[in-house]
């Protein structure tokens, strides 16, 4: 399968990605619920399980049969296998179990990601949710609804349009934090903020997710916020759901960098709440300034 041109070859694309998903949300499901998830510790106290190693194994030979030659950038793979990504034209990031902490403490807030980058943006994202037994799907191509779309996977092949809140005033606003990554210093920049509520939740995806399905505002995080499967996939649904993801500067997440790492935190949020936060957050952010800022996707 080449790399979509069309809104109708992304949505193609999307679907054979959903079905690659499904199956390594079942894997992940299945692990879930057994006594034994084989849990180890990459660096300090950073967990891996069973799995995430077996989820990442399917997928990547579903991920390989869907789309041969396209690199592969998965989070439990050899670097040495995607070394060349940031040269590619198009590479698919992905993380096959996002929140495997949530996941070690079983309250259910993790996820499957598969994005699918091309020219350095996202334009193809799904992710499986196993205890939420719904799944969703989304692209952007351009600016523009007719350039993307987001969704809902229901039973029986049904779809449902997702969108972004309506909401534009940070004061108003309902928020979504790490649960997992906060700190004092991070917790007084989110204050900044103003916002109505800020609730932590696990998992990149799902705060993403629920960005995207307008039941939550924004999502903020002004410090190192994952790597680059931790937003390829959210990304890309958000911008079809009418909304941006960035960075916490508002610059826009470049997928043929040289470094996987978000170092520049996240933010997604509705267009003009958007807007609201990064002028709030962005000073916060090392190396950032307002004038930088901005709002299209790399060309």
């Amino acid at each position: 399968m080449s790399a979509p041109r069309s809104l109708a070859s992304a949505r193609a694309l999307a679907e054979a990605m959903l079905g690659a998903a499904l199956g390594a949300a079942e894997i992940v499901n299945r692990i879930y619920h057994e006594a034994d998830r084989g849990v180890t510790f990459k660096v300090g106290d950073d967990p891996v399980t069973r799995a995430d190693h077996e989820a990442n194994a399917f997928l990547l030979d579903a991920l390989g049969r869907i789309a041969p030659g396209v690199v592969l950038v998965a989070e439990e793979s050899d670097p040495a296998s995607y070394a060349g990504y940031a040269e590619a034209d198009a590479a698919f990031f992905i993380d096959p179990l996002d929140g495997t902490r949530e996941f070690v403490a079983k309250n259910g807030e993790f996820c499957v990601m598969v994005g699918f980058a091309e020219a350095g943006r996202a334009t193809v994202g799904v992710v499986a949710c196993p205890s939420w037994a719904e799944a969703f799907l989304g692209a952007s191509l351009g600016e523009g609804a007719e350039r993307g779309f987001a969704e809902r996977a229901l039973p029986g092949g049904r779809r449902e349009p997702i969108h972004v809140s309506s909401t534009e005033s940070l004061g108003d606003a309902r928020g979504l934090i790490s649960r997992s990554h906060k700190s004092a210093a991070t917790d007084a920049v989110l204050a900044r903020l103003g916002a109505k509520e800020l609730v932590p939740y696990g998992s990149a995806g799902l705060k993403a997710l629920q960005v995207a399905t307008g039941a939550f505002d924004f999502y903020a995080h002004p410090g190192p916020s994952g790597m680059l499967w931790d937003s390829c996939a959210p990304e890309a649904i958000v911008r079809g759901a009418g909304g941006l993801l960035t960075d916490a500067a508002g610059v826009a997440i470049d997928y043929r960098r040289p470094t996987l790492a978000n170092e520049r935190g996240v933010l997604a949020a509705g267009l003009a709440l958007h807007g609201r936060g990064v002028e709030v957050l962005a000073p916060f952010v090392p190396g950032a300034s307002p004038s930088r800022a901005c709002r299209s996707a790399p060309s």
